[in-house]
């Protein structure tokens, strides 16, 4: 620390009322090179009422520090004009502390008046010992090392010059509290960082840690300087398991009253319970991870370790098989437990299935050809079945109630192409439905319904003048109804075999192959009578040579129409995909007047390019499209 100026006086012998000054100070001493750098002052005082002073050649003068000479020159002064003082002369000089025993330095300034006045007889000289800045000594305490492990001894070194400097030192307890290591250090400390440090890293696998050094001299805190360490956590500082359990939650899989450990593919639903965990200091759960060691590819993770279900095991498809869960938690640091273990066994299941189901009709009786199928479920091998199997079948007249017909129920586990035969009695002529409920300890499932076939007509004929073909005809159908297996309808010519579209008694359109071109060329073409122009349907959708998607008037533009409302002619229409494409129809429909009954034809390439479709409208309703 730099000093205050030290001022010293002194009488000029032989003058009365003249003086000399001497001032002289230190600057903040240089600890690396050992120096500090001295201000000096030299003045003349006097009372300017006793007389006035000048020395216009000057008066010798000099000064000494310690044994260096730094001034020595004649010195002019003038104290007339009514001055009282005056400085003649300054300067600085750096000193070295090894030249200042016991930090002091020693000064001589001397005015020599004798050249300026006779009656001086003897130069007057201002002396003494100046009292320098204490030096400090810089230096840096250290570490041993810049990182450790928790639980491995830090050595903190003073380096400190000499015993003279002690040194308290301490740490910021969780980067917070300073708390003390040891105090009156010299040399060097050995320390542990406490275990309860690692609190300071719950979500890291390191933290730093600030060491405090104070150095002292003679009672007086020199320093204070701050070093920062880091101290890794272990890699066994993880948490610890040591039970895993599999829980059965699906209800009605723990009602088949299997054993512990046993589960069913697919329906089973396993709660996976870590127990007796233990988390290193500071931590939390960050997550639980559960895998199938023997199909690593079912790894799971949960953030829940309470609530830790499996997914539904797909495994195995027959048989049983044993299979390893493997557990393991993740703390909040990331670090992971060692895996632990249980082993469970998982049976081959699949929900009831309905196979084929046909009734065949006998007159007024109906036989049934039945194929089911129950999965069996033996955890303990042969004999120990815990399944069963309720085949149930229900019929209704068309339209009516449905009542349970026990005549073709099943108990059996499964059947192949078994037959029962319905109870009571089934008109021919008359419309029936079967549907059929398979049910076993764990699901439900039903198919249907399925027609009961009417006695064969070849035509039929309702009160209200609708046509069946192959069938007894229902007055609530379309007008002209056919019904068959594969191809229901030909068309069969030995000119050109062509569908004929009248209206009041006149040609309106004719479809098919309608001319020696089509023949030669297999085309399938539509002709409109009222406009008198033909449509070849292929590819590319040419009418007379031009794009007919560019050049008809029955264009809906961007309108979303579907395949159930388009009108008679060429129609663009969007399907419902989300790239919306656009596809064309060619369609012709039939309606009645209250337009609740219909018969439509359509050729729609979005479906099947080389295919037509029929369908009927029936009670205001268009049933779905049938391939001819």
């Amino acid at each position: 620390m730099a000093s205050e100026w030290t001022q010293y006086d002194a009488k000029v012998v032989g003058t009365g009322s003249l003086g000399t000054r001497f001032k002289i100070k230190a600057d903040e001493p240089d600890s690396s090179a050992k120096t500090v750098k001295i201000y000096w002052e030299a003045w003349l005082t006097a009372n300017p009422a006793a007389g006035y002073y000048d020395a216009a050649e000057g008066t010798p003068c000099d000064l000494f520090l310690g044994q260096n000479q730094v001034y020595n020159k004649r010195t002019v002064f003038d104290l007339r004009n009514g001055l009282s003082e005056q400085k003649i002369a300054e300067g600085s000089h750096t000193v070295s502390y090894s030249e200042a025993p016991n930090g002091s330095i020693t000064f001589s300034w001397t005015f020599d008046g004798r050249a300026y006045w006779d009656q001086i007889k003897q130069p007057t000289i201002i002396s003494g010992k100046f009292q320098l800045p204490e030096l400090t000594v810089d230096y840096t305490p250290t570490t041993d090392k810049a990182e450790y492990m928790l639980g491995e001894p830090v050595i903190i070194t003073t380096n400190a010059p000499s015993a003279e400097y002690t040194h308290d030192i301490s740490y910021l307890s969780q980067g917070k509290t300073q708390t003390d290591i040891q105090k009156g250090v010299t040399d060097r400390v050995q320390w542990t960082v406490p275990e309860d440090e690692v609190l300071q890293a719950p979500t890291t696998t390191f933290f730093n840690l600030t060491i405090k050094v104070d150095a002292n001299k003679d009672g007086k805190v020199l320093f204070s300087k701050s070093l920062t360490i880091k101290v890794n956590i272990p890699e066994d500082v993880k948490p610890k398991l040591k039970y895993l359990f599999a829980f059965e939650r699906n209800e009605k899989v723990k009602e088949l009253g299997m054993k512990l450990g046993t589960h069913l593919r697919l329906i089973s639903k396993v709660r996976v319970s870590f127990n007796s965990r233990e988390l290193a200091k500071g931590t939390s759960i960050s997550k639980a991870i559960v895998r199938i060691k023997e199909k690593p590819e079912y790894t799971l993770y949960s953030d829940d370790i309470k609530e830790f279900f499996l997914p539904p095991l797909p495994f195995p498809e027959t048989g049983i098989e044993e299979i390893t869960l493997q557990g393991a938690i993740v703390d909040s640091r990331g670090r992971m437990s060692e895996w632990i273990e249980r082993k469970i066994k998982v049976l081959a299941y699949s929900p009831p299935t309905i196979g084929a189901i046909t009734p065949i009709r006998s007159g007024d009786t109906v036989l049934m050809k039945r194929n089911w199928s129950v999965s069996s479920i033996e955890p303990e091998g042969p004999g120990s079945e815990k399944n069963t199997a309720t085949l149930s079948f229900f019929v209704r007249p068309q339209g009516g109630e449905w009542t349970e017909n026990t005549g073709a129920n099943a108990t059996a586990l499964s059947g192949k192409d078994s037959e029962a035969t319905l109870l009571g009695t089934f008109p021919g002529n008359a419309y029936f439905e079967v549907k059929v409920r398979l049910s076993d300890k764990l699901a439900t499932v039903e198919a249907g319904p399925f027609n009961v076939p009417t006695e064969g007509f070849p035509v039929s004929v309702s009160s209200n003048n609708k046509v069946g073909i192959n069938k007894l005809v229902d007055k609530n159908g379309a007008q002209v109804q056919i019904r068959g297996a594969g191809d229901v309808m030909e068309l069969d010519s030995d000119t050109f075999p062509a569908l004929i579209f009248k209206r009041t008694g006149k040609d309106v359109a004719k479809m098919g192959v309608i001319h020696q071109w089509a023949v030669d060329n297999l085309a399938f073409i539509f002709q409109n009578y009222m406009s008198n122009t033909w449509f070849r349907i292929g590819k590319d959708f040419v009418v007379n040579g031009r794009i007919v998607a560019y050049d008809t008037p029955l264009d809906h533009g961007k309108t979303n129409k579907s395949l159930d409302n388009v009108p008679s002619g060429f129609n663009r229409i969007q399907d419902g995909s989300p790239k919306k494409e656009e596809h064309w129809s060619l369609s012709q429909t039939w309606l009645s007047a209250s337009g609740a009954e219909g018969f439509q034809i359509a050729w729609m390439p979005v479906k099947n390019d080389a295919v037509l479709y029929r369908r009927t409208k029936k009670g205001g309703v268009w049933k779905p499209w049938k391939e001819f």
